[in-house]
């Protein structure tokens, strides 16, 4: 990192959870990334014609390439490189990659973006804004294709020890200015050890994607504002890890997006799609900016999803990070397109240690910004006071209480807000709406439980309960650590009203609902709730 005044976050070395739920947590780490088969056919983009001389278009060539290697059933293209002194560099306009291709970028090349519109497949438009546009935020930077660009493809990965060098033509209104690489739709995909210079708008952006690993990846030189490190849209089964990022934007974040108006011809988020099983680990963030950008972000624009269980947040595991930044930790919560004042994006099971914040010198930031303002469950941290999600009681009770959305909004219904663990609990409906089931208990512990910050005082919890003649418990737990503060077991058989009363000594997180007691049952044993309602009778 460059030198700076360091503002350490918080305590080091926190023991982690041992209990299921931190197991249920997230082991994105585990995951594996098929490469092409080993009998694929590689090749070198010299043999369809580039000429690596920093001047010639070779964007036709290196496109020739990819869809022969795709065509043949996969395999690797490769831009050899020259020498440290003279590297060979690719001019060229933007590439579409296929699926089973590899692109690797060899030591000592360079794909270096051109800033002629005529070497684009698909033509981009100069400059930033998007002159008349009524909608917020919107510029050519989303409405451009990337540079690299994969959409609706499976098995793509781009790799190699070279570089991308992103350019640009004087000023804004001359450029032709798009994000670096940009993933839609794609599944099985890796992006490893290229560095990526000169960025005037997002390095790496991946919407609508599962299962992949972005590691390795040293971004450099930033040219202007909305150079955002890594951008991880609607994604789920993804592991972003060791990556050292130089940015004048937020370095990473967590994007949770439905029905953005800037959708263009490359992306949208019309679709409902949770983020979900997301690590992040042993980064390096440098954000130069002080206008007020962050080290790691969550942007939770959610508002007009037509079930808010849909597009939910859950099993983020950020850990043993460094973020630079006005604001290292943050979260951005109102939807600035579907006006929804007090709307939420559900979120559960997150984890934040061993990170080490420090706020950009001059910028005037804090360590976190906005935390407070999620609905979390599950919270797991070393550094309450910074990671401070959601400190504030809901001053209904529970969110989405009954499944039907009370307490909450229309749209937040079924297991939005909810947690489960174990056997997947499901939301039947019957006479009087929503209710929640734990089914199958014979396949061990399973629960459903809420996430909410208690002060100190008493509590009255009332659970509508009905069970097949099986234990089922109501319980409070305190989050971090786990520790049971009350409970009891019912076995009724009709719908019964259950209460529990306890009392909270230590302010803080903890977990509302019920849970199987265990296993040893039957595959028809279950039980069902609803109307789960939170009182503080003191």
């Amino acid at each position: 990192m460059s030198s700076q005044t360091a503002t350490p976050s918080k305590q080091r070395r926190i023991a982690r959870l041992t209990t299921a739920c931190s197991a249920a947590l997230l082991v994105a780490s585990s995951l594996t990334f098929a490469s092409p088969a080993a009998a694929a056919t590689n090749v070198n983009v010299y043999a369809f014609g580039a000429i690596g001389d920093g001047t010639t278009n070779d964007r036709q060539a290196i496109q020739d390439a990819i869809d022969a290697v795709a065509a043949a059933g996969g395999g690797t293209v490769t831009l050899p490189g020259g020498t440290a002194t003279t590297p060979a560099v690719f001019l060229s306009g933007n590439l579409v990659l296929d699926s089973h291709v590899t692109l690797e970028i060899a030591a000592n090349a360079v794909l270096k973006q051109s800033q002629n519109t005529a070497d684009y497949a698909n033509t981009p438009q100069l400059g930033r804004v998007i002159p008349g546009s009524t909608i917020a935020f919107i510029t050519y930077l989303d409405q451009n294709y990337p540079f690299i660009y994969a959409g609706n493809e499976t098995d793509v990965h781009l790799a190699g020890d070279g570089e991308i060098a992103l350019t640009r033509n004087g000023g804004d209104s001359t450029s032709i200015l798009t994000h670096g690489v940009g993933l839609f739709e794609v599944s099985n995909y890796s992006i490893k050890d290229v560095t990526i210079s000169g960025a005037s708008a997002y390095n790496i952006t991946v919407r609508s994607t599962d299962s992949g690993e972005i590691s390795g990846v040293t971004t450099t030189a930033p040219a202007t504002l909305n150079s955002d490190g890594i951008s991880i849209m609607n994604s789920s089964d993804l592991v972003v890890h060791n990556n050292d990022l130089t940015t004048l934007d937020d370095g990473i974040y967590v994007w949770a997006s439905y029905d953005d108006p800037r959708r263009s011809a490359w992306w949208n988020s019309d679709t409902p799609t949770p983020s979900d099983n997301i690590e992040i680990y042993q980064n390096v963030v440098n954000n130069q900016a002080t206008n007020g950008s962050h080290g790691f972000l969550f942007i939770n624009w959610t508002a007009a999803a037509p079930d808010k269980s849909a597009v939910e947040i859950s099993r983020v595991n950020v850990h043993d990070n460094s973020f630079t930044a006005t604001y290292p930790i943050g979260a951005l919560n109102q939807d600035i397109y579907h006006s929804s004042i007090g709307d939420k994006t559900p979120s559960k099971w997150l984890r934040f240690v061993d990170n080490d914040l420090f706020i950009t010198p001059g910028s005037g930031g804090s360590l976190s910004t906005g935390l407070a303002g999620m609905a979390t469950t599950d919270l797991e941290t070393d550094a309450p006071t910074v990671y401070n999600f959601a400190t504030s009681s809901n001053a209904t009770g529970l969110y989405n209480n009954n499944f039907d959305g009370g307490n909450a909004w229309p749209t937040q219904v079924g297991l939005s807000f909810w947690s489960t663990e174990g056997a997947t609990a499901a939301v039947s409906v019957g006479p009087t709406g929503r209710y929640a089931t734990v089914p199958s208990y014979n396949t061990g512990y399973a629960s459903v439980t809420q996430g909410i910050y208690l002060a100190a005082g008493t509590y009255s919890l009332t659970v509508d309960v009905k069970t097949t003649g099986t234990p089922f418990r109501l319980l409070a737990v305190q989050a971090s650590p786990l520790t049971t503060v009350a409970s009891s077991t019912t076995t009724a058989t009709a719908w019964t009203t259950e209460t529990l009363n306890f009392t909270v000594t230590t302010p803080g997180n903890y977990r509302i609902g019920v849970d199987n007691v265990g296993s040893g049952w039957g595959p028809s044993d279950s039980a069902s709730v609803d109307n789960v309602t939170l009182t503080k009778t003191s």
